[in-house]
């Protein structure tokens, strides 16, 4: 199943029809949010509403972070560092990689070779043979469904429905 069917929607308006399509809510008296999995029902009743719609992005956390097998050899004032191991399964442009000590700086992979990792800027540090870590970032698909009312809007995440309530003119960008 999609992140973004994880809930369907309907909403009544006052004549009693239901609606499923569309994003005007404006002659609507209910809002429902239904869960297709085990989340919790969601429900918007006697408040003007005015519209919906629904978002969908990736979101990352950078929570882990993972020692390289082997050695890399770190070259100041160079944007290649050379590799014991073939990494070009482990390591991809757009990866954020380390010494292995606390307090290093990150620096962005953008050309990974069997032998040479190459990053976007030259490293300036001591030149040295060490252990290497790597940001393991997996992205986590998410889905939020809004609903602007007079006076706030309701954002409700289809992984878990946590709802945030905001201001109705602001837009929440993740």
């Amino acid at each position: 199943m999609k992140i973004s069917e994880a809930y369907k929607w309907e909403a009544e308006k006052r004549d009693g029809t239901i609606i499923t399509k569309g994003g005007n809510l404006q002659d609507c008296v209910r809002f429902s949010l239904l869960p297709q999995i085990n989340l919790p029902k969601q429900d918007i009743i006697g408040i003007p509403m005015i519209r919906r719609f629904g978002r969908g992005f990736l979101r990352q956390n950078f929570q882990t972070t993972e020692m390289l097998p082997g050695f890399l050899h770190w070259q100041n004032g160079s944007n290649q560092i050379k590799t014991e191991n073939d990494l070009t399964d482990i390591v991809t442009p757009g990866r954020l990689i380390k010494k292995r000590h606390d307090g290093e700086k990150w620096w962005l992979v953008i050309d990974v070779k069997p032998d040479l990792i190459t990053i976007l800027k030259p490293y300036d540090g001591k030149t040295k043979r060490i252990e290497t870590r790597i940001y393991i970032v997996p992205p986590k698909p998410e889905y939020l469904h809004c609903v602007v009312c007079k006076g706030f809007r309701l954002y409700v995440k289809s992984s878990d429905g946590t709802v945030l309530i905001t201001p109705e003119n602001y837009e929440l960008n993740l």
